[in-house]
C-alpha cells in the first residue's frame, strides 16, 4: 500500500520471448495486485508481452477476493506496442486515469487500448475515471468498458469505445470515431461522434437498461468507419432494455444511404419505446452523388416517438425520396408531430416518382 512509481521507462520482451498461453495475461512491466493508494505518474510502458499496465489479479476462488485495489491513480502515462492490452482492469474501486496514452496494441487476443475486464463478472470493478486521455491505433479497439459499475470518461479521444453490460456510464466532451453498446446503461453526452451502433445482447443480470445519446454532434463521412448509417439499432433479447433516447443532437454526416437508421428486428426489444426528440438531421452526399435514401430509417418493432426534429436532406435520388421512412409492423405506438422536414424541390436531374417521393412514408 502507499507506492508511488514515477518517471521512467519499463520496455518488456515481446521482441525475444515467444512464449505463449496465458502468460500473456500475467505479463505486465506493472502489475498493481491487492493494493492501495497507489500513484503512477509520468511513466513509459513499452513492448510488453501482454499488457502494459495492470490492475487487478485473478483469485475468483481466493479468500483475499473481496480485497479491492482502491485508490489508484494513474497520470501521464503511456502504454505503446504493447502485444495484448495497454492497460487492463480486472478489478478495483475509485481508479483515475488522467492525461494517458494507450495506443498501438497488437499481436494478442483481444489487443484494446483499454480492456476493463472483471474476471467474474459485474461486482469486480467500481468507479473508474478517464480523463483527457487519448486511446488510438489499437488493432483490436479502443476502449472496453465491461461489466463495470460506474464510469466517467471525459474529454478524451477514443478510436473506437464499446460497453458490454455495464452500470452508470458517463461520456462526455469526447471524440470518438465509432462506439458499440452492448446492453449498457449509458449516458453520451457533448461529445463528437461518427457512428454508433447499439447492440443490445443476451443479459443474464436481468438489468432494464437506459441509453441516452443527448447534445452530441454526428460529422463526416461514415464510410470512413466501414458504416452506412450513423446509428444502427439491432437487438438480440425481447424487452432487455427500459428505453433509448436520442435527443438534442446534430446529425452532419455524408452517407449515400439513411443517415439514421434504428432497426430492432420483429420483437420489442425497448420496454418504453425510442424516442427521437430535438435532433437536426443534415443528411448530404459525397461530391456530386445522389444519397440514394433519405434522412431517417425506422424498421422496428419497437414504439417510436419522433417529436421536434429538423431534417434536412439536400440531395436525393430518383428511386428512394423519403425523407423520413418507417416501416412500423408490430407496434403498439408511433407518434410523429411537431417536426420540421426540409428537402429540395425540383432538383437538376432527378425525376421524381409519386410513388417515392413522400416527406414522411409510413408502411405497416
Amino acid at each position: 500500500n502507499s507506492v508511488r512509481i514515477a518517471n521512467g521507462t519499463l520496455i518488456g520482451d515481446r521482441n525475444v520471448n515467444s512464449n505463449t498461453g496465458s502468460y500473456y495475461d500475467n505479463s505486465a512491466p506493472i502489475f498493481v495486485h491487492d493494493s492501495k493508494n497507489v500513484v503512477i505518474e509520468n511513466v513509459i510502458s513499452k513492448d510488453s508481452r501482454g499488457d502494459g499496465l495492470r490492475v487487478g489479479g485473478f483469485e475468483s476462488n481466493d479468500s483475499r477476493f473481496s480485497d479491492f485495489e482502491m485508490n489508484i491513480t494513474v497520470r501521464n502515462f503511456k502504454a505503446t506496442n504493447q502485444k495484448r492490452n495497454g492497460l487492463t482492469i480486472a478489478k478495483g474501486r475509485g481508479l483515475l486515469f488522467d492525461n494517458c496514452i494507450f495506443e498501438n496494441s497488437n499481436g494478442q487476443s483481444p489487443q484494446a487500448g483499454v480492456d476493463i475486464e472483471p474476471y467474474v463478472g459485474r461486482g469486480n470493478v467500481f468507479d473508474v475515471t478517464f480523463t483527457n486521455c487519448t486511446v488510438t491505433g489499437n488493432a483490436g479497439g479502443g476502449l472496453y468498458v465491461q461489466n463495470c459499475e460506474g464510469a466517467r470518461i471525459d474529454k478524451c479521444d477514443l478510436q473506437g469505445f464499446m460497453t458490454r453490460h455495464a452500470l452508470d456510464v458517463l461520456v462526455t466532451n469526447s471524440t470518438i470515431s465509432s462506439s458499440s453498446i452492448k446492453s449498457s446503461s449509458v449516458v453520451l453526452n457533448g461529445n463528437k461522434l461518427k457512428i454508433m451502433s447499439l447492440q443490445p445482447t443476451t443479459d443474464s443480470y436481468g438489468t432494464k437498461y437506459t441509453i441516452v445519446v443527448e447534445n452530441n454532434v454526428f460529422y463526416g463521412d461514415v464510410a470512413d468507419c466501414g458504416a452506412r448509417h450513423a446509428i444502427v439499432c439491432t437487438n438480440a433479447t425481447p424487452q432487455n432494455h427500459d428505453k433509448l433516447i436520442i435527443r438534442n443532437n446534430i446529425f452532419d454526416i455524408y452517407t449515400e444511404n439513411f443517415a439514421l437508421f434504428a432497426f430492432s428486428g420483429t420483437t420489442k426489444e425497448f420496454a418504453n419505446g425510442i424516442h427521437f426528440q430535438g435532433n437536426t438531421i443534415y443528411k448530404t452526399g459525397k461530391g456530386n452523388k445522389d444519397v440514394n435514401q433519405g434522412a431517417v430509417m425506422m424498421a422496428t418493432g419497437e414504439d417510436i416517438y419522433f417529436t421536434d426534429n429538423v431534417v434536412w436532406v439536400d440531395t436525393l435520388s430518383s428511386y428512394w425520396q423519403n425523407a423520413i421512412l418507417a416501416t412500423l409492423s408490430g407496434i403498439t405506438t408511433a407518434i410523429f408531430a411537431a417536426n420540421k422536414i426540409e428537402v429540395p424541390r425540383n432538383q437538376e436531374g432527378v425525376t421524381y416518382n409519386p410513388a417515392y417521393a413522400y416527406m414522411i412514408k409510413i408502411m405497416s
